[in-house]
């Protein structure tokens, strides 16, 4: 199984067709399956969130 890179965007692994997070309809993909608009091939993706956090300089 062949994954993209890590990125801020989803991307299509056929075609390289990006979507941004307010084009993922997370409550309808539960399987996390996604039909490309632009090539029309399904493919499957993963989404990690992570958050940092560090003391501010005085």
């Amino acid at each position: 199984m062949m994954k993209t890179i890590k990125a801020n965007e989803l991307i299509c692994p056929y075609c390289g067709a990006i979507y941004s997070e307010k084009e993922i309809d997370f409550e309808e993909n539960k399987d996390n399956e996604m039909i490309c608009k632009n090539c029309g091939r399904t493919y499957n993706y993963n989404v990690h969130i992570s958050y940092s956090s560090w003391k501010k300089e005085d």
